[in-house]
């Protein structure tokens, strides 16, 4: 939890260097505080999926309303997590990628891969074509590499000593503990 506190406390600080444990543990934290979020958000966050719970109660008039509320709710809850949640995220996977010597500049590709394919996959669902369908797949498949590139950077150990970005998180903390 200190990890994740620590990327909470440094909520938009994009220098420096992060650990892979510090990068993994908000991960982790914030995987575990955000997924029953979304799961109640898939339960309770449309009328569609509330009419079968709601239905016994529909003739009495209460359904349209209760669920009204209760998926307005649920998904203020997941936007403002979503929100909250956002700029450390990035912030810690920059500090992380410095740590293995690299700008956090390479997540751009990243960011524009996913802005084309939410248009392309907008695109497909009002006007679906074959060559919208093949942009989809080649962006989607573009989208993945660049996330197992990531990734991998994610996982890999950080440079020893200091680099352009910074002192060795590792050996401060380290001698912190001492």
């Amino acid at each position: 939890m200190k990890w994740f506190l620590k990327c909470i406390r440094h909520y938009a600080d994009f220098k420096g260097r992060a650990r892979r444990k510090e990068y993994w543990m908000f991960a982790l934290i914030s995987g575990l505080i955000g997924m029953p979020i979304a799961m109640l958000r898939e339960l309770f966050g449309n009328d569609a999926a509330l009419e079968g719970i709601w239905g016994a109660q529909e003739s009495m008039g209460l359904a349209s309303t209760s669920s009204a509320v209760l998926s307005v709710v649920v998904n203020v809850i997941y936007l403002l997590w979503t929100l909250f949640i956002l700029v450390p995220s990035i912030a810690v996977m920059v500090r992380r990628l410095h740590d293995t010597g690299r700008s956090g500049k390479i997540l751009i590709p990243l960011f524009v891969l996913e802005i084309i394919f939410v248009i392309l996959a907008v695109g497909a669902g009002i006007a679906p074509t074959m060559a919208m369908s093949i942009l989809l797949v080649v962006t989607g498949i573009l989208f993945l590499v660049v996330v197992v590139w990531v990734f991998v950077l994610t996982v890999k150990p950080g440079d020893i000593g200091p680099n352009r970005y910074g002192s060795d998180p590792k050996a401060l903390d380290e001698i912190a503990q001492d």
